[in-house]
């Protein structure tokens, strides 16, 4: 049994979830045209932000596509942000 608090984070995390699916997919669909800030911005946010959801598999994610933009690696950040999309599509 949950506790109403356990059951308000439990929400949270799955809104979290949903709301990173829809943005990675609206993402995606956009490739080849790269928008590489919003990309470097949703990596910066998920960094940020995974975690404290509990998935810091996203977290991870976030910080590599996030480091892959700044360092303008297109090729990687694309192959990384494919994974994203997989990743969490699967959670």
């Amino acid at each position: 049994m949950t506790t109403p608090e356990e059951e308000y984070y439990r929400v949270l995390a799955l809104d979290f979830l949903a709301h990173m699916k829809s943005h990675v997919a609206s993402v995606v669909q956009t490739l080849p045209r790269c928008d590489w800030k919003e990309i470097e911005t949703l990596g910066n946010h998920l960094k940020g932000s995974g975690t404290m959801f509990g998935f810091p598999h996203l977290s991870q994610l976030g910080a590599k596509l996030e480091e892959e933009v700044q360092k303008g690696r297109e090729s990687e950040a694309l192959a990384t942000l494919l994974d994203l999309a997989s990743v969490l599509e699967r959670t």
